[in-house]
């Protein structure tokens, strides 16, 4: 076995027991996620000793800066106040950060982002059989808080992100089996089952606006590659799904937390759901006008007003000023690049194809981003890295085809 081999079970480890094994049992592998994150570091800090070579790039630089900065800035902020626990919350950011860093490397090894895509896949689904066996009879129990260790907004974003890996993680472009094409379906519906017990409006919304931009940006290029086994394979799981939604979950999608929370007795906690979230980032606003600078402190602001501020845009600011742009200026570069490697590649080729469906994912990605603070999960790292991967390993493969990126 390679080494990077015995790094990708190790962050297999991680995810399984933070989204399999804790929501079951309610407690984590005793010592599990040290002992998984430091057997992935080990081995690729030993691949790349031997590889005598690693490429860190501008996004992940720019969140170690952070990192540093932070921990400097967060000290002097708090200072004399006791409390804080601002040390253990740094750390656990590098950590995140270093998750990053290692999905990016494997992926940039093996000049592919599978792994990446197939790690959240294995994490959604994963998940979502771990809830569903914990819920029990869905008439009964359909609060995913009160029946599954996980907050329900988190499991709600990794059932979308898990939506669009589940279609892409496996099989061949234009060569898919109909077993592994059922397995895709029944993980695209098992995900979307724990978002209507979860009640997140953002991940559903998420889901179609994922699928809106597949049909509207990749709709001609699966028409192009359609086949008569295809259409009978889409057909034949169409409607064994039909079945199977209409018999088995339709009858009880009225008393799910997405449907009472959109149409039914749950619309006006909803409501005040979202008046608080725009309290929230009125708040963060403020805090980050009062203290541009430095802002309130690494995590702090949950301190101050009793929560975070639900975002991943506005979180960094208040909490550390003009020096949370940093953290978010990875952001827009990777949109910026991966609308570049579009354009890049020739107008009906595998590779633009392929470039479209991963803008479909950073799109999806950056929409959750405006509910869910980034920095302080670990499922967003798998995603960051996956980017990060994907647009090295693009521009490599242009300028080995003698098209420079200079224009970048």
């Amino acid at each position: 076995m390679k080494i990077l081999d015995v790094a990708k079970a190790a962050l297999y480890g991680i995810f399984l027991n933070y989204y399999c094994y804790y929501v079951i049992r309610g407690t984590f592998i005793p010592g599990g996620t040290v002992l998984f994150l430091a057997l992935a570091s080990l081995c690729v800090g030993v691949d790349i000793w031997k590889r005598r070579y690693v490429y860190i790039g501008t996004e992940i630089k720019c969140w170690l800066v952070y990192a540093v900065l932070s921990l400097i800035t967060t000290a002097w902020v708090v200072a004399g106040v006791s409390g804080t626990g601002y040390i253990s919350d740094i750390i656990k950011y590098v950590q995140r950060v270093a998750i990053i860093f290692m999905v990016y490397y494997i992926c940039e090894r093996e000049g592919s982002v599978r792994f990446g895509i197939q790690l959240m896949a294995v994490t959604a689904f994963a998940l979502a059989i771990s809830v569903i066996s914990v819920t029990g009879d869905y008439r009964q129990k359909l609060n995913l808080t009160s029946g599954a260790n996980l907050s329900a907004n988190d499991a709600g974003a990794i059932m979308a992100f898990g939506c669009f890996a589940t279609l892409f993680a496996w099989g061949r472009r234009g060569r898919s089996s109909f077993l592994l094409s059922v397995l895709k379906t029944a993980g695209f519906i098992c995900c979307l089952v724990v978002i209507f017990l979860a009640g997140s409006r953002k991940s559903i919304y998420a889901v179609v606006i994922m699928l809106g931009l597949l049909l509207v940006l990749c709709f001609p290029d699966y028409v192009k590659k359609l086949s008569i086994q295809k259409i009978i394979v889409v057909a034949v799981i169409g409607y064994v799904a039909f079945r199977f939604i209409s018999e088995n979950l339709l009858p009880y999608a009225g008393e799910t937390n997405l449907y009472t929370r959109l149409f039914g007795r749950g619309v006006e906690g909803a409501e005040a759901s979202d008046e608080n979230r725009i309290q929230l980032i009125k708040w963060a606003i403020e805090a980050f006008m009062s203290h541009p600078i430095f802002g309130l402190g690494f995590n702090q602001f949950d301190k101050y007003y009793g929560n975070y501020t639900h975002s991943t845009y506005f979180e960094p600011l208040c909490c550390s000023g003009i020096i949370g742009l940093l953290y978010l200026y990875p952001y827009y570069r990777i949109f910026r690049k991966q609308i570049y490697l579009i354009r890049a590649n020739k107008k009906g080729s595998y590779a633009r194809l392929k470039q479209k469906e991963i803008f479909v994912y950073l799109c999806m990605t950056l929409f959750v981003a405006v509910g869910i603070p980034y920095m302080y999960k670990d499922a967003p790292c798998i995603l960051l890295g996956t980017f990060i991967a994907n647009q090295t390993t693009s521009f490599r493969k242009l300028q080995t085809e003698g098209r420079s990126s200079d224009d970048y």
